[in-house]
């Protein structure tokens, strides 16, 4: 699966509820540490959100990400928000 596809699953998800890693690992079938990953990536480029506590993290799709989710690649997304925090 490549990488467009894992994080577009991944939004799809968080779209309906907030997620821990494992939950979402266990819910699309991945791997821990790919979820981890994309998680990272989505939340680095201001996608997603994490709310933690001393025992979790939980990651939320930005509300005003989920309008653009529908619409566009989430790596497209992605490129924008890197595009937006270069200049």
């Amino acid at each position: 699966m490549n990488c467009s596809y894992t994080r577009g699953f991944i939004l799809n998800k968080l779209a309906d509820k907030p997620y821990n890693v494992n939950q979402l690992a266990e819910a699309l079938n991945i791997d821990y540490q790919t979820t981890s990953h994309h998680l990272d990536v989505l939340a680095n480029n201001g996608i997603i959100t994490i709310e933690s506590d001393e025992y979790c993290r939980i990651y939320l799709l930005y509300k005003d990400m989920e309008a653009d989710m529908w619409t566009k690649k989430p790596d497209k997304l992605i490129t924008r928000k890197q595009n937006e925090g270069e200049q």
